[in-house]
């Protein structure tokens, strides 16, 4: 997805713990390590001012021994926006 930021901020990435498992985050092509996680569980990342290209990528439930519901053979997916 891309991102317009007028200043630095902090960003709610979209999700829900429930049904898909945060796997990765890039900002501009690079790595993001440092994540925040609010008392909700909702993720946030840092963004710079400017304009900047984020792929977050998921993994399902399926691939997660503790989540129920989804088929056996659900694989990890990329979503990009």
């Amino acid at each position: 997805m891309t991102l317009h930021a007028a200043e630095r901020i902090g960003l709610p990435l979209p999700g829900n713990a429930q049904l898909l498992a945060l796997d990765g985050v890039q900002l501009d092509a690079q790595a993001v390590n440092a994540l925040y996680r609010d008392a909700a569980g909702t993720t946030w990342i840092e963004v710079p001012r400017g304009v900047h290209r984020a792929a977050l990528r998921f993994l399902d439930c399926g691939s997660r021994p503790d989540r129920a519901g989804v088929p056996d053979g659900a694989r990890p997916c990329a979503l990009q926006r």
